[in-house]
């Protein structure tokens, strides 16, 4: 009995962290505003100075965590048969592409994409919008994709789920050790006053 009440203690104590962690996660999400657009409103929001996403190119530097997670928050909910692309396209732009008939032709990423843009000037914003054209030339920056073994791809869901697992058996075993030992002690204690 003792030995399930340590137990539970312990995997509580990983669910509680775990669960935080997605909690804070979830707020910065929240917290950014976020703005639609359609395919129709492309020549308007370049008007408003936000261009449309063909003409993006990758920019020098890399990818801040903070972006990066946001990238692999959307991994969960796509479609098995989609592909993805993110990357920094300016200083303060990220974009994360991803679509079923997005591909890569050695230069060139292209094809039908929804695309989430951040931008974190100031406050930052948070736009998404569906690209019937979108296109993105990586050169010889940095860009995530599941397309190319060139390029290095975002952590899946099953990774993150893996490492879950890896942690809570840790923490089992390393409860069991932790009463064995007890136990193993409680014993000579017992056969020492025996002795005696």
């Amino acid at each position: 009995m003792r030995r399930m009440l340590v137990l539970l203690a312990c995997l509580c104590a990983v669910a509680t962290a775990s669960a935080k962690a997605l909690v804070v996660y979830a707020a910065e999400m929240e917290d950014m505003p976020m703005v639609s657009v359609s395919a129709g409103d492309a020549a308007t929001a370049s008007s408003n100075g936000m261009m449309p996403y063909a003409y993006y190119d990758t920019y020098y530097g890399s990818i801040s965590n903070t972006y990066l997670e946001y990238m692999r928050g959307y991994l969960s909910k796509l479609p098995p048969d989609a592909h993805y692309v993110g990357a920094r396209v300016g200083q303060y732009d990220y974009i994360f592409a991803y679509g079923e008939s997005l591909n890569f032709d050695g230069n060139t990423f292209s094809g039908e994409a929804v695309v989430v843009k951040w931008n974190t000037y100031n406050n930052g914003s948070m736009y998404e919008t569906y690209d019937s054209n979108f296109t993105l030339e990586p050169g010889s920056y940095l860009v995530y994709t599941d397309l190319s073994s060139r390029y290095p791809s975002l952590a899946t869901s099953t990774d993150m789920t893996l490492r879950q697992i890896l942690i809570l058996f840790t923490v089992f075993c390393l409860c069991l050790t932790i009463d064995h030992m007890y136990q193993v002690r409680k014993i000579r204690r017992v056969n020492g006053k025996e002795n005696s």
